[in-house]
């Protein structure tokens, strides 16, 4: 009788805490943040420190358990060698200050999703892409180098962030051209790290087969959404069945100027959305810089995240 009353027991004890989690979503690989700047620009020129770097990458994976960051490697155009707008070489200060933080992240059990360049650099500087020897060079000269430095590593690229907001300066042939050409050369050169172009404009994946970001050899797809309520109007099935990933989320408004409690209900809807929709992982903009409106660095909304970095970040 005594082992009947202690079996009961532990099983309604069993049934209380499995009653007492929130609802758990399908699955994640990957849950992480972006992680652009300590500093809005600041890249990994002379303004890395590799302290610094480690201190909060050890926040993000043993505190808030995430096994994904997101960073910008040559936003600006930082460590690209330039004349004018064609690319002739790669800051050997800066890929080994790169090479650096990922290997730091790696080993502690962090993927790093690299931005290669910025929309708005090409904004800037559209000859770069839409100039197709111009576009060549920056292939060879600047990406081709980033990826040499980080070869072997845990590492995916994403050759321009939100891209489709620069087809208001180049042709998206032209755009077309570079990331096509950027994958092959990757290929070609005996690398293997996954490669995509970011996008915000769900009309480019919902279309995909025949124009915008398909057909160009990318390895999975990378779109981004920003509203309150956490919807996400691009699902693994819209890209037929390919893997994407949810580079960055995040409300309407800045995270500082909403309560605690919208900030958590809009990552859990986020987080949700995400699994169930087919993605692989979710990346919240944003973990730093420091004193922005931003900035999810010791912000409640962070310990949504680690909840969902202890389901899913292993």
């Amino acid at each position: 009788m005594k082992n009947i009353r202690f079996a009961t027991i532990a099983a309604l004890l069993t049934v209380l805490c499995v009653m007492a989690q929130p609802a758990k979503a399908a699955y994640l690989s990957y849950v992480g943040v972006d992680y652009p700047w300590v500093g809005y620009g600041y890249g990994f020129g002379s303004s890395y420190n590799s302290s610094t770097a480690d201190g909060y990458l050890n926040e993000i994976r043993y505190t808030y358990h995430c096994n994904l960051v997101r960073i910008w490697c040559c936003e600006g155009l930082d460590g690209l060698i330039m004349s004018g707008d064609n690319c002739t070489g790669f800051s050997s200060t800066n890929a080994s200050h790169i090479a650096d933080f990922v290997g730091r992240a790696n080993g502690k059990g962090i993927k790093v999703d690299c931005v290669f360049i910025n929309y708005m650099d090409v904004q800037s500087h559209p000859n770069m892409i839409s100039n197709q020897t111009y576009a060549n060079n920056l292939v060879w000269n600047g990406f081709i180098n980033l990826a040499r430095a980080l070869k072997g590593k845990d590492c995916w690229f994403d050759l321009i962030n939100e891209g489709n907001l620069s087809t208001n300066k180049v042709s998206w042939t032209s755009l077309r051209w570079f990331c096509s050409a950027a994958v092959n050369a990757e290929h070609n050169q005996g690398m293997s790290q996954w490669i995509t172009m970011s996008d915000q404009n769900q009309n480019d994946y919902l279309y995909y087969l025949s124009s915008t970001v398909g057909g160009l050899g990318f390895n999975f797809y990378d779109f981004h959404s920003y509203n309150d309520n956490g919807s996400i109007a691009v699902s693994k099935s819209t890209v037929g069945g390919q893997s994407i990933l949810l580079g960055e989320y995040g409300p309407s408004s800045q995270w500082k100027y909403r309560s605690a409690s919208a900030n958590q209900s809009t990552i859990d809807n986020f987080i949700n959305n995400a699994s169930n929709q087919g993605y692989m992982g979710a990346m919240a903009w944003s973990y730093l810089p420091d004193g922005s409106n931003w900035e999810l660095r010791g912000n409640s909304a962070m310990w949504t995240i680690e909840y969902y970095g202890q389901l899913f970040g292993h």
